[in-house]
């Protein structure tokens, strides 16, 4: 009788351990994060789009700068994204005749502020739009175009207006603070001041401002342990420093600043040809970087070590025949403690980085990324989510179209579209087709190139051949051949290119701000591309 009454205790005791297993299986199953899922939704105002930035205010709402040419003349709008009900809405009223939207920030006051540079040497503001929509400007006090816009330790709004740093209460009074040389980019410093880049070459120098309580500042620029071909750009603050990239031709490096102005560059790590286009602070405390001139994503630690991470979906820099192939654009730190990127020019779409250095990348037909998808602007969002502007090609209208995209991070990376669901090559000899993706509005950088981005729309065909633009000059009662790309696409693949303006190109543009263009392109392979008409602008950065 005990026997048998222990017998079955062991018997009962062995099923509680295989419930308890199994309930342990099925809850840590259930616990486990779902794979990243990405939400596509079209913009569809109206009009054609140009959707050149992007940002998320402190309730979640997406807000972007947009403009397009009516009759002739360049018409700039700011858009606004309700993730709550998909709803999306554009506002003109209040921004001047020449605006145009360089860069945005959530304010300290609930608005989103943003650096209007104008154009024409003309309507350079600084502006506020309210969650309803009403646009305030105010006007620039110095010369120069605002690009550049901060919330300073203050909870003021500083930016930058080529020659010159201004400030701006959250009321609207406007300060400025000139200097004779070009400043770039801003950051708020962990010592309470705001801090920038500044020149290039001999008058190369990092800048600090300390704001005095009488308004008045001491502006201070620090030059020592810069190189001498030394071309800073990109500034963030992160554990204590100020960090900043130096684009020096001869030898780029990664520059760190202690709040006292000490400079220390680090070099070790970087390639010959490192182009780097992004910096951000990562969660990790180290800070990453996107390098172009390798196809990589580089850290560096707070003691100056670097480290780059490649992936077979990113590709390097391209330099062949005009063609300026820019693999990795926009870094941020993601709510899962990883860095993600986009990738404008390769296989992929967008990518995350661990602190480890584990790549992960997103292909279009995954994820919920629809097939020849594009990504270029990343933001976060107040929700544990990312967004991202694009453009994707329909189908059915055989057009692009632009679209704002959300992120919600996961855990892994889900395998690939199954063949069972991917869509299948066709057995034909029908030629490939070659779209131009995005707006329709090409700004020549100071460079003298246009950034352009194609699209393989075919199964099973390459796209190889020549793109052409040309200008479209009354005048003359004609149109003018103004440059050429060679390019080379996979079915299925995109890229972003940079086609160079021959000189009679960059006159044309010079003589009138803006002119009428089009894009065709001489086919070396089984494809066609349907003209292109377009718009071209001589817009600059700085100026």
């Amino acid at each position: 009788m005990g026997a048998a009454t222990g017998v079955k205790g062991i018997r009962d005791a062995c099923r509680c351990v295989v419930l308890a297993v199994l309930m342990t299986v099925v809850f840590a199953a259930s616990a486990r994060a779902a794979p990243t899922s990405v939400t596509e939704y079209p913009v569809e105002v109206g009009h054609s789009t140009d959707i050149d930035h992007i940002a998320v205010g402190a309730d979640g709402t997406v807000w972007f700068a947009d403009g397009y040419w009516p009759e002739g003349s360049f018409h700039a709008l700011i858009g606004r994204f309700d993730p709550s009900d998909g709803a999306v809405e554009e506002f003109d009223q209040g921004l001047n005749h020449f605006s145009v939207i360089r860069d945005f920030v959530a304010g300290p006051d609930g608005n989103m502020w943003f650096a209007d540079s104008g154009s024409a040497n003309a309507d350079a503001a600084i502006g506020k739009i309210s969650r309803s929509g009403q646009i305030t400007e105010y006007a620039s006090p110095v010369g120069g175009k605002p690009w550049w816009i901060i919330v300073g330790p203050d909870e003021s709004l500083w930016y930058t207006a080529a020659r010159a740093v201004g400030r701006v209460t959250a009321a609207g009074a406007l300060g400025a603070y000139e200097l004779p040389g070009v400043l770039g980019e801003l950051a708020a410093g962990p010592d309470g001041n705001v801090w920038f880049t500044y020149g290039s070459g001999a008058n190369a120098a990092i800048g600090r401002i300390e704001r005095h309580s009488d308004g008045s500042a001491t502006i201070t620029l620090f030059q020592a342990g810069l190189d001498p071909h030394s071309v800073p750009e990109r500034i963030v603050a992160a554990g204590g420093y100020l960090w900043f990239t130096d684009l020096s031709g001869a030898e780029p490096a990664l520059g760190r600043v202690s709040p006292d102005g000490q400079i220390t560059e680090f070099r070790e790590g970087l390639a010959a040809d490192s182009n780097i286009i992004d910096i951000a602070a990562g969660p990790d405390g180290n800070v990453w970087f996107t390098d172009n001139g390798v196809g990589a994503i580089g850290r560096i630690t707070p003691a100056g070590q670097i480290s780059e991470f490649t992936d077979e979906d990113i590709n390097p820099f391209v330099y062949y025949r005009n063609e300026v192939g820019f693999p990795l654009q926009h870094l941020v730190a993601g709510p899962d403690g990883n860095m993600w990127f986009t990738i404008p020019g390769g296989r992929a779409v967008l990518g995350k980085i661990t602190p480890t250095g584990d790549i992960t990348t997103f292909r279009p037909g995954e994820d919920g990324l629809s097939w020849g998808v594009s990504a270029q602007e990343l933001a976060a969002g107040p929700h544990g989510e990312l967004w991202f502007d694009g453009s994707t090609w329909d189908s059915g209208t055989e057009t692009s179209r632009q679209m704002i995209a959300r992120i919600f991070p996961g855990d892994d990376n889900p395998p690939s579209v199954p063949p069972s669901t991917a869509p299948a090559p066709k057995a034909t000899t029908v030629p490939g087709r070659v779209v131009v993706m995005g707006g329709r509005t090409l700004k020549l950088n100071r460079y003298g190139l246009v950034r352009i981005r194609l699209s393989c729309q075919s199964p099973a065909t390459a796209c190889d051949g020549e793109l052409q633009l040309a200008i479209f000059v009354p005048e003359a009662f004609g149109r003018r051949k103004v440059g050429s790309v060679s390019f080379s696409l996979a079915p299925g693949a995109s890229q972003t290119m940079s086609l160079r303006l021959n000189r009679l190109g960059r006159d044309l543009l010079a003589t009138k701000h803006h002119r009428r263009g089009e894009l065709g392109i001489v086919p070396l392979s089984n494809v066609t591309m349907e003209p292109v008409r377009l718009g071209i602008t001589s817009l600059r950065r700085r100026g």
